[in-house]
């Protein structure tokens, strides 16, 4: 398999070319667990995980990504550790960005969400348009979708 990875060398992925199949597992394992982390934190401490207004998640990946980028520049290349902080600031920027675009695309459709406070009573008449009753305190980076409400706004308009 090495001698066909060689033949094909520009077409594979950077992690799989400069360090072989473990390195490109090591890089994929890195990017979903980190995913994984930033998706738990922000589900964990909502709008507590952000440093003066900026979300926890787009202040790690744009950090991290720049620290790869300055040491690859500073190591000419040949740093160890600069793959690792871009797969883990990757994550991090992809998991604020995909909140955005979740929370814009939410907004796009034209769906409009009652907030209660919690613990209030449900009015007995909801106006026009209304999908959605509950207590959803704002997320850091968008919407923060429960499972029940992910079903509703996914049924058939």
């Amino acid at each position: 398999m090495a001698n066909f990875l060689n033949k094909i060398s520009s077409n594979v992925p950077h992690s799989l070319e400069r360090n072989g199949f473990s390195g490109y597992a090591v890089d994929k394992a890195e990017r979903y667990a980190a995913a994984a982390g930033f998706g738990f934190i922000k589900g964990y401490y909502r709008e507590r995980a952000a440093i003066k207004g900026v979300p926890a998640d787009l202040l790690a990946g744009a950090g991290l990504v720049g620290a790869a980028m300055i040491l690859e520049v500073f190591a000419k290349g040949r740093s160890n550790l600069a793959p690792h902080l871009n797969a883990v600031g990757d994550a991090g920027m992809m998991s604020y960005l995909g909140s955005m675009g979740a929370a814009m695309g939410a907004k796009r459709s034209g769906r409009q969400v009652y907030v209660l406070n919690a613990g209030a009573a449900k009015p007995a008449a909801l106006p026009a348009g209304m999908t959605a009753v509950g207590a959803l305190p704002q997320a850091v980076s968008g919407a923060y979708l429960s499972a029940d409400e992910i079903a509703r706004f996914s049924a058939s308009r």
